[in-house]
């Protein structure tokens, strides 16, 4: 998937380790996103990668997916990119 001018692979390891140290936290914010494209997913045929795009909190666009994961687990994936000034929307 590409974001902007970067590549965003999808299977790259997660490093957790900023949260080293930190207590659990609440926080909930609105996310608004629609279905831009589906993508077979060869390990689960009747399952497919789901790519969508979408508002964080009137303050960001975000892209991203939802798919399943080799064991079976949802695997949501997105990414937050703030809008040039022009192209903000207030809610």
């Amino acid at each position: 998937m590409h974001v902007g001018h970067c590549q965003v692979p999808d299977h790259e390891p997660q490093d957790t380790s900023i949260f080293d140290g930190v207590g659990e936290t609440l926080a909930t914010i609105d996310i608004y996103f629609r279905v831009a494209s589906v993508e077979p997913d060869p390990s689960h045929p009747t399952r497919p990668k789901i790519n969508i795009v979408g508002e964080v909190d009137g303050k960001f666009n975000m892209v991203g997916f939802v798919k399943l994961t080799d064991d079976d687990q949802i695997w949501w994936h997105y990414v937050g990119i703030r809008p040039p000034p022009q192209q903000r929307r207030a809610f």
